[in-house]
């Protein structure tokens, strides 16, 4: 039979344990980083989503993507592009699409667009929208905020 050693632990039980405990807290730390990161993508994403409603409902009522514009079907607006598109600038606070790009508010360094992938540092990026009939385009442009401190 084995008799337990009464000095304690050896040195390889204790390079056991200690080796045993450091996979153990680095698989937790990588577990966390992978739910956070997996959350970021989440929270973004509800922005595109109500960005895309506010549109839908705009353009169905105005023929363009931007709240309160004084176009028409019969008379195009100002802010329509020679393609047709109208373009605008989501504002996550608001809930609105205005037609100035306003200050970045990506809460996550990566945001996705269906399988379109943009990165950007947090809150330097919008969510530019564009807008015809029954079709929107929605991508992640860096903020007026942004462009200006690239061009200082």
């Amino acid at each position: 039979m084995l008799k337990l050693n009464n000095k304690g632990l050896s040195r390889l039980e204790l390079f056991c344990i200690v080796g045993i405990a450091l996979v153990a807290v680095f698989l937790a730390y990588k577990g966390i980083l992978y739910y956070h990161n997996s959350m970021a993508k989440g929270n973004d994403s509800l922005k595109v989503n109500s960005a895309e409603s506010v549109a839908a409902m705009n353009l169905t009522t105005a023929d363009c993507v931007i709240n309160g514009c004084e176009g028409s079907f019969d008379e195009p607006c100002e802010h329509m592009g020679k393609d047709g598109y109208t373009t605008g600038y989501y504002d996550a606070v608001k809930k609105k699409i205005f037609a100035d790009n306003l200050s970045g508010y990506n809460e996550y360094t990566e945001m996705k667009i269906g399988s379109e992938v943009y990165r950007g540092e947090r809150n330097t990026m919008v969510i530019k929208v564009r807008g015809k009939e029954d079709k929107i385009d929605l991508s992640w442009v860096p903020s007026k905020e942004q462009e200006r401190s690239k061009h200082k």
